[in-house]
């Protein structure tokens, strides 16, 4: 999520707290236009009430309305009016305990609007100190409530979750409570969830909510539920959903009397950003400068910060840099008044950016500083990162390279240095591929300047910090903590703690250490380290063999061959140019009837991609690929003078040379109890929930009628060392687990699997009666030397720059087989059983898997039918596999 988008929800995040009393008739009606959102209605009764009890002398009453008119000028954006009130109000505590957690709560939840977030804990904290003393449920939500906020704005999104399941828990069991409250509660935990990644599950929460806000006719809650579920929908690829329910917000806003403005400036910069982040910039005009209008009449400067950093960037994209700058400029000094650190901090970093590109380095370097220096003062880690990386980019701007190598490499220090919280995905920045410009940056310095091995350092230490994150992931299926998600855990709580985070820090390190070492290969796949280049070079480049790794950047694409005599590194193209070449080859070799001819696209993408790099002609090509690279097989590229790669080449793919090193050092399994379990056409149920992320346009799976007799037939072949078959309706998971899968040296899927590019976890293979999904393969203990998944897609997953694609073979590798051969794209099913037989043949009579692939596909490119085309055999790839080879 962009920095700018964080402080878009942040808005959306707004809550109200239950009244401290609202049995006393005076505020029952004040309250109730509170709790349903109407903060402009409820100021005007809130204020009748403080007018008349100042002359009353009832501090508690007095209290309670300043409190509550406060925080209507608060939610609606009147920092002035609402410091006055809270100010008035804390003086009117008089040393009472429910009255000073009540202020402090407020206090907090104003703070963290400002992007004071380390202040806004302290309040909270205080809060939470004196709640403990008193009996009174809704001041422990409260404080509750406003502790997750803390952590839903700094990140924290675990600790967010947790939090608001015990409230909403806590509410449930109550029963008979304010719906509206329960509305929120389920709101803000579906946010949780959604940032999590679990976006399946936040939409029943969100529609809930909607229940919940229709039922009581609160404009403002249902506003809010709608708001949210955009924002799920936008992030996960449904943009055309997202839009239906955005404008669905702003019409009930729009309809209501009066119009509920306040949601509706959030809605219109909302729509706005949508529009931005589909490359729509004209779409988004209209509707930002609507939020602008409304933040100018109803006095809500926030919403008008957003909507001008929104008009910032339909600015940019128009090339009318004046106009950005002077909006920026604006923005800057709102939020500077204001206190709002997070937009103060984002102003400054785009205004820095613009003095640098017209080359005006002291104005750029003193608003960078600046920029930095308010991020640093917040506990917001993306503000920070983008701080950074944004002096980074300056400075590149200004040819000051030996200062922007410091910014990048202090931007590349932090987002390691979190590698506890980003391991648990608390954080989305380490594990979404748009974190990957620092260091890309130093790659192409490295490079640049004849460094190789330098530039191969930052490349797989970008790889190795991605995989790391998603193959810790266990979102999918909760399960007790395991001993280093329990010190991550600490690591998050003690993020003010320098010494005893560091120390905590060295503990997981030296625990992650030994795992690698007491199982190398499941150890490396778990917790990857990255290698060096001289180390990748020492276990890798045998006699014989040669290692291509590739870095895909958001600007450029970078190789590297590494060979026993010869080390090689080179920028190979613009990644714009570079990916229309691969996507199109990609496009023609999995379509047999295409009238493209597959050959030329093949032989240039080979001079593009290889011909630079390679320096020797060798039998075997290990390969870590990248970006879109990734989903094309490197067998179908076309060497002019031998061929397609696959016919004349063993070729092996990893996820990252770490892993690869590490599956090179591993020591063979040398007996199992069995050679083979093969699975073969199970029997599908139907679906009974309807999935709201799914594709509606992707039918159920199809038949496979060649399945069981691929399986028959590889269960044939290993049946003299021992074979096990599971078919149809006794190709259940639950039999596949009983059989210990474990003791077998093969394993065979002749099956469909589902690979879900938007949520990696929930990529499965489909059994009968239940689904093998990467979470349950990465808890299994295999010792497998290769695992075979004949089905649609099983290679392909979810892509990231700097990695790769994240899917099954992934799985498999952290469960500790050795190797797996998936498929990059539907193989009709009769090839692909008459490819595997092939396949297995070899590997029966003892082939390695590298060379048994290659035996076939030489066979079947030379072959005069249809069999020649690499629709037919090239999308079958070893992943893995190393030490047979």
């Amino acid at each position: 999520m962009s920095r700018l988008l964080t402080l878009l929800l942040a808005a959306a995040l707004l809550l109200s707290c239950q009244a401290p009393s609202t049995e006393r008739s005076p505020f029952a009606l004040a309250d109730s236009l509170r709790l349903l959102g109407n903060h402009t209605a409820s100021l005007v009764h809130y204020g009748r009430l403080r007018d008349s009890l100042a002359q009353g002398g009832d501090s508690a009453a007095l209290w309670e309305a300043e409190l509550w008119w406060s925080a209507g000028h608060m939610w609606l954006g009147r920092g002035d009016s609402a410091k006055a009130a809270l100010a008035r109000a804390r003086r009117l505590t008089g040393g009472d305990p429910r009255r000073e957690a009540w202020t402090q709560v407020i206090t907090s939840i104003s703070l963290d609007l400002q992007g004071r977030y380390d202040s806004a804990k302290v309040e909270v904290a205080r809060a939470e100190s004196l709640a403990r003393e008193l009996d009174d449920p809704e001041l422990d939500a409260a404080v509750m409530d406003a502790t997750a906020r803390i952590h839903a704005f700094t990140g924290n999104h675990r600790e967010q979750y947790r939090l608001d399941s015990i409230a909403v828990a806590r509410r449930r069991a109550r029963g008979g409570e304010p719906r509206a409250l329960l509305a929120r509660e389920l709101h803000s935990l579906g946010l949780a969830l959604y940032q999590l990644g679990r976006a399946s599950e936040a939409i029943p929460l969100m529609e809930e909510g909607l229940t919940h806000a229709e039922a009581i006719g609160s404009d403002d809650g249902i506003a809010r539920a709608l708001v949210g579920m955009a924002l799920t929908y936008q992030t996960n690829g449904y943009p055309e959903r997202a839009g239906e329910l955005l404008h669905r917000a702003l019409e009930i806003g729009e309809r209501a009397r009066p119009p509920q403005l306040a949601r509706m400036a959030v809605g219109y910069n909302n729509l706005g950003h949508a529009y931005l982040e589909a490359g729509n910039p004209e779409a988004a005009r209209p509707y930002a400068e609507r939020a602008l209008e409304i933040s100018r009449s109803t006095g809500q400067p926030y919403a008008g910060v957003l909507a001008r950093l929104n008009l910032v960037s339909v600015a940019f994209a128009a090339g009318d840099t004046a106009r950005a700058e002077e909006l920026l400029r604006t923005s800057l000094a709102l939020s500077d008044s204001l206190g709002y650190q997070g937009l103060k901090g984002y102003s400054m970093l785009h205004l820095g950016l613009i003095a640098a590109s017209r080359g005006d380095a002291a104005e750029a370097r003193r608003l960078l500083a600046s920029a930095v220096s308010v991020a640093e003062s917040t506990a917001f880690l993306a503000g920070q990162y983008e701080a950074l990386e944004g002096r980074g980019r300056a400075l590149d701007m200004l040819q000051d390279t030996a200062g922007a190598i410091a910014a990048y490499g202090a931007t590349v220090e932090l987002l390691e240095s979190w590698r506890g919280r980003v391991a648990l995905g608390d954080l989305q920045i380490g594990i979404a591929a748009r974190r990957l410009e620092p260091y890309e940056a130093l790659v192409r310095f490295a490079i640049a300047r004849g460094r190789h091995e330098e530039a191969f350092g930052f490349a797989e230490r970008a790889r190795a910090r991605v995989l790391l994150g998603l193959m810790a992931r266990r979102e999918a299926n909760p399960r007790p903590y395991s001993a280093e998600e329990r010190w991550r855990e600490r690591i998050r709580d003690l993020e003010a703690d320098t010494a005893r985070l560091a120390a905590l820090a060295d503990t997981l390190a030296a625990h992650e250490a030994g795992a690698r070492r007491r199982d190398p290969a499941t150890g490396a796949a778990r917790y990857p380290v990255p290698v060096s280049l001289a180390e990748a070079r020492a276990v890798l480049a045998a006699p014989g063999r040669g290692l291509l790794v590739y870095f895909w950047g958001d600007r450029d694409v970078f190789g590297w061959w590494v060979a026993r005599d010869t080390v090689r590194a080179a920028r190979l193209g613009s990644s714009d140019s570079l990916t229309s070449l691969v996507t199109f080859l990609q496009r023609v070799l999995q379509s047999p009837g295409s009238e493209a001819d597959w050959a030329p696209v093949a032989r240039r993408a080979f001079d593009l991609l290889v011909a630079p790099l390679t320096a020797a002609d060798v039998g075997e090509l290990l390969v870590v690929p990248d970006g879109p690279l990734a989903q094309v097989p490197m067998e179908a590229l076309v060497d002019g003078a031998h061929g397609p790669l696959g016919t004349g080449r063993r070729v092996v793919y990893g996820p990252s040379t770490s892993v690869l090193v590490a599956l090179e050092r591993a020591a063979p399994r040398k007996r199992w109890d069995r050679a083979m379990l093969a699975v073969g056409d199970p029997r599908l149920r139907e679906v009974a929930v309807a999935d709201p992320f799914r594709d509606p346009s992707a039918g159920p799976p199809g038949p496979l009628p060649h399945a069981a007799k691929e399986a028959r037939a590889v269960g044939e072949l290993f049946r003299p060392s021992g074979s096990d078959l599971l078919l149809h309706r006794d190709a259940t998971l639950q039999r596949w687990l009983a059989s210990d899968p474990g003791r077998y040296r093969f394993l065979h899927f002749a099956a469909h699997a589902l690979v879900d590019i938007r949520r990696p976890e929930r990529t499965h293979v489909l059994l009968s009666g239940g689904d093998l999904d990467l979470v349950a393969i990465q808890r299994l203990r295999l010792s497998a030397e290769l695992v075979t998944l004949s089905a649609c897609e099983t290679g392909l997953g979810r892509r990231f720059r700097g990695e790769g694609v994240i899917g099954l073979p992934h799985a498999f590798l952290a469960a500790g087989a050795r190797g797996a051969v998936v498929t990059l794209w539907r193989v009709e099913d009769r090839y692909a059983a008459e490819f595997m037989e092939e396949f297995y043949q070899a590997v029966a009579g003892g082939a390695a898997p590298a060379a048994a692939l290659q035996s076939v596909r030489r066979r079947w490119a030379a072959d005069p039918g249809p069999r020649s085309h690499p629709a037919r055999w090239a999308a079958f790839v070893l992943v893995g596999g190393l030490q047979h080879s």
